[in-house]
């Protein structure tokens, strides 16, 4: 421990105004031999941190020590301790204070500052909370019961629509797999052009999709079954092309985007060219 430290640890024992008469006063000798007993002794540490004088100038040993635990409070008796011989008397009220205030904004006396960059938008909407619950009949009570049905009815309703995307891309994908030797794709790509006129682009690019598949396993590229996913065929083909074309696929049928006519057109051409490198055209 730096000479700097020790000084500085008993220069903050000194911080604190007169002491009143009767505290316990001990020497410079007296409090090396506490705090150097006190990292292995409670007893010790007891007795010291009651210490209001050293050498009849006033001393405060329990706010020295405050909060200080672990390796911590291991440190700061080290220090006084050392500085018990390093300074032979006590630094200037003023410059302790200064000392003192300067030790202890190191970063080892402090607690991690962790970044709390939502920490005010989430105190503003607690007191808006906080300010409705008032205002509800029944107080925050009914409120909070309230507000929990509500989360419920909304997550039951999100798990609704997502398990009847879930289920309707499985029978579709179950459809392309027992189909797949004898599905008409030709019709399958009629129905896609019919869908694009009529302005439903999701549908056409979910038709387009199919064929596409469908298309592949009569190749013998994949292999069409019910648990066949857009990220097991990319591994399959290792196709930049279907890459793109299962991307805009994942993104309207999964991701549930509003398909664009340049996303029909895109998955189109793009099909043609997975075809043709796959020889499945």
């Amino acid at each position: 421990m730096s000479a700097r430290l020790a000084s500085v640890a008993v220069s903050l024992a000194a911080l604190a105004a007169a002491a009143p008469a009767g505290a316990q006063d001990v020497t410079r000798a007296e409090l090396r031999d506490l705090a150097a007993r006190a990292q292995a002794d409670p007893a010790a540490l007891e007795e010291l941190r009651g210490v209001e004088r050293v050498d009849g100038a006033p001393a405060d040993l329990d706010l020295a020590l405050e909060g200080a635990e672990g390796a911590e409070l291991a440190g700061r008796l080290e220090a006084l301790a050392e500085g018990a011989d390093a300074a032979p008397r006590a630094a200037p009220p003023a410059r302790a204070q200064d000392d003192a205030r300067a030790i202890l904004s190191e970063r080892r006396f402090r607690e991690p500052d962790v970044p709390r960059p939502f920490r005010r938008p989430l105190a503003w909407l607690g007191e808006r909370i906080d300010a409705l619950a008032d205002r509800v009949p029944g107080g925050p009570p009914v409120f909070w019961v309230l507000l929990g049905a509500v989360v419920v009815a909304v997550a039951a309703l999100v798990a609704a629509r997502v398990g009847r995307r879930r289920a309707a891309d499985a029978v579709e994908r179950g459809r392309a797999a027992s189909a797949g030797g004898e599905v008409d794709v030709n019709r399958l790509e009629k129905e896609a052009a019919e869908a694009e006129r009529r302005g439903d682009l999701e549908r056409a690019v979910r038709l387009l999709f199919r064929a596409g598949l469908v298309r592949l396993a009569r190749a013998r590229a994949i292999v069409l079954r019910d648990s066949l996913t857009t990220g097991q065929v990319r591994r399959e083909l290792r196709s930049p092309d279907f890459d793109r074309v299962a991307r805009v696929f994942d993104e309207v049928a999964y991701g549930r985007r509003p398909p664009e006519p340049a996303d029909v057109e895109a998955s189109r051409a793009g099909w043609r060219r997975v075809l043709d490198e796959a020889g499945a055209r």
